[in-house]
């Protein structure tokens, strides 16, 4: 993969559904990474946001799942070309589409997402792009290869997790209600029907599993976390200072079960 960007990405979200919408802006903001500067619901207010905003927008994330009907990717990517700023726009959506792997030439379009496949990674995609990669899921290309559809040179896909190959299902599952949802404690000790305490046990089970503690133990198997990007990397370090402005264990298990494999596509 190409090396990560060292800087902080602002990001905007177009989406009509109010509870995608805020979905995805939560994974971004809990991202040491990427900030969101804007959510849009409409494609007038993602212009107007855009003629007036003096300082440069990174990424666009364009859902496309757009049950209204008030934008559609091509006037998305005619409204970014235009613009003075070098922004870039990655389509997530539920189902591949045609039409939209058609524009996978767009200078602008840098990524193609299924939604079930990107889960919570969807930071992680961000960066890659940042990177200088064109990023899909499985999905998009086996979409894409079925109708003979040659993806960019620099096209790399997004897999499972790292954590899948240490992690059992229920422990992904309690995974993602303590460090992906950050559940309240006694929010999770009801919806799994265990006591508090027995709550706090197991959340300390899966720093644990997850490799939190190893981390900051300085072991090696993790530390690929901290090495890989520079952003985090400065954030694990003041972490290691204890640093007070930086977030704690349950932030930094975060990007630990976020992030994915990475694979070059490779066509037929």
């Amino acid at each position: 993969m190409t090396p990560p960007p060292a800087k902080i990405l602002r990001i905007a979200i177009l989406d009509s559904d109010s509870f995608s919408r805020n979905w995805n802006a939560s994974l971004l903001m809990r991202d040491w990474r990427t900030r969101v500067v804007a959510e849009h619901e409409t494609f007038a207010q993602l212009s107007s946001f855009l003629s007036r905003e003096l300082v440069p927008i990174d990424f666009v994330i364009v859902d496309l799942d757009n049950g209204v009907e008030n934008y559609s990717l091509p006037d998305v990517l005619s409204l970014i070309k235009a613009h003075l700023y070098p922004t870039k726009v990655i389509a997530i959506g539920q189902k591949p589409d045609l039409n939209i792997l058609g524009l996978i030439k767009h200078d602008v379009f840098s990524g193609y997402l299924k939604k079930s496949e990107v889960e919570f990674s969807l930071a992680w995609a961000v960066n890659e792009c940042a990177a200088g990669s064109w990023v899909i899921t499985p999905g998009i290309e086996k979409f894409a290869r079925h109708h003979a559809i040659r993806l960019p040179d620099s096209c790399v896909v997004l897999e499972e997790k790292e954590s899948t190959k240490y992690l059992s299902n229920a422990e992904r599952f309690k995974v993602r209600l303590a460090f992906v949802m950050s559940m309240e404690r006694d929010t999770m000790a009801d919806e799994m029907q265990l006591g508090v305490n027995s709550v706090f046990t197991l959340i300390s089970r899966l720093y644990e599993n997850i490799g939190v503690n190893d981390l900051l133990a300085g072991d090696d198997w993790i530390q690929f976390l901290s090495d890989s990007d520079p952003v985090i990397r400065e954030k694990i370090n003041a972490y290691f200072e204890h640093d007070e402005s930086t977030p704690g264990k349950e932030t930094v298990a975060y990007h630990i079960v976020t992030k994915p494999l990475f694979r070059k596509h490779q066509d037929d």
